[in-house]
């Protein structure tokens, strides 16, 4: 999961990882309800409040999943004449391959539904 917030100067998008963040409650207790950022772009520094961080997916889940249902293949065909092994050897990293995902999915779409402070102003 990336953390993406906005330039209010430029409109550049900003990407973070949120490798220890998983809601918007503990990203402001880690970095408080309103915090400062410098843009990549224009060098201009920004006051972003945790409600204007939207999560998005990460690539390296995919890579990570990909590379897991290669070795899962692999092992498939060494194993090809030991019989119900080879098949434990796929299914397995497709149903682990499945579970990461879904959990990354999940994680996202609680972190952009859930709201740190439902009454501020917009």
């Amino acid at each position: 999961m990336r953390l993406i917030t906005k330039c209010l100067s430029c409109n550049e998008k900003h990407k973070s990882s949120a490798m220890l963040v998983g809601d918007r409650i503990q990203l402001a207790k880690s970095k408080g309800a309103e915090f400062d950022f410098r843009c990549d772009k224009c060098g201009m520094n920004n006051k972003v409040h945790v409600d204007d961080v939207v999560a998005e997916h990460d690539f390296t889940v995919l890579i990570a999943a990909s590379i897991f249902i290669i070795v899962g293949a692999v092992c498939t065909v060494l194993l090809w004449n030991k019989g119900f092994i080879a098949t434990l050897s796929l299914t397995i990293p497709i149903f682990g391959t499945a579970a990461i995902t879904n959990h990354e999915r999940n994680k996202i779409k609680m972190f952009n539904y859930g709201k740190f402070d439902s009454k501020r102003g917009r």
